[in-house]
């Protein structure tokens, strides 16, 4: 990794290998194909303005896709430019439970009326009838 002077290195992870600061160089040691391996890089910027921080990858095999070995990002490091704390989510009111009325739950609305459903039911009757009895015409 090619880390500029204006940042001062805090910490390394990675489950593979180890780091020198003093080198900016990460040994993985092997890895089985298809095996990949990540890396969480912190540092202090020491400077504002914009930084290219780069990292390349190297190793004793053959790389068919030679276009993922080397990257690099641009970090504008701008000290007036301070996140504001995220507002904590407010917690929901809890919701209204069934009220008791002499040991006996009231029902929760349903959103359709009874008479709703009763005219439908009559409508659907009567289209029955209407049906069977044209058809009884005819023969």
């Amino acid at each position: 990794m090619n880390i500029p002077d204006e940042f001062k290195h805090a910490s390394f992870n990675s489950e593979y290998g180890s780091y020198d600061s003093n080198t900016s160089i990460w040994t993985i040691g092997n890895l089985n194909a298809g095996e990949t391996s990540t890396a969480e890089f912190k540092a202090i910027a020491t400077k504002e303005g914009i930084h290219e921080i780069s990292a390349s990858v190297e190793s004793n095999e053959f790389d068919i896709d030679n276009s993922t070995t080397k990257h690099s990002v641009n970090i504008k490091v701008d000290p007036t430019n301070n996140p504001q704390p995220q507002p904590k989510p407010q917690p929901q009111p809890p919701k209204p439970q069934p009220q008791h009325v002499n040991g006996k739950v009231a029902m929760k609305k349903t959103g359709i009326p009874i008479v709703i459903v009763i005219i439908i039911i009559i409508i659907i009757i009567i289209s029955l009838l209407a049906y069977t009895g044209i058809r009884r015409k005819r023969y």
